[in-house]
């Protein structure tokens, strides 16, 4: 019987890979802002209805978040968990990430302008 050459990665090499690829997305990064990981629940509302979500960024001028369904490009009203008053933020990416999982984009909506 001959040994088994195929070797797996040991999970070192396998956390090395990621840290790599993150430190890449990190590099071709072309916001203007800072963005810094927050990672809340909230609740998201538009057209009357509610749903559960997650924020995972946020910036001074916009906010990353993760969803189990898809947004569409417009204005939605986002209330983070202990937070008494909605951020109104206009979506400007949604993205599948799979399993039924979205990731957004949205800018801060200034209610006074």
């Amino acid at each position: 019987m001959s040994a088994n050459t195929n070797t797996s990665p040991t999970t070192d090499e396998i956390l090395t890979e990621l840290v790599k690829v993150a430190l890449k997305d990190a590099d071709n990064n072309r916001r203007s802002e800072t963005r810094f990981p927050f990672f809340r629940p909230i609740s998201v509302q538009m057209d009357n209805h509610s749903f559960s979500a997650f924020t995972r960024e946020v910036s001074l001028s916009g906010i990353g978040l993760l969803h189990s369904m898809e947004l569409p490009l417009k204005e939605v009203s986002v209330t983070i968990a202990g937070q008494p008053d909605p951020l109104l933020v206009q979506i400007e990416r949604c993205d599948p990430i799979g399993e039924g999982w979205y990731i957004s984009g949205g800018r801060l909506v200034d209610p006074n302008c």
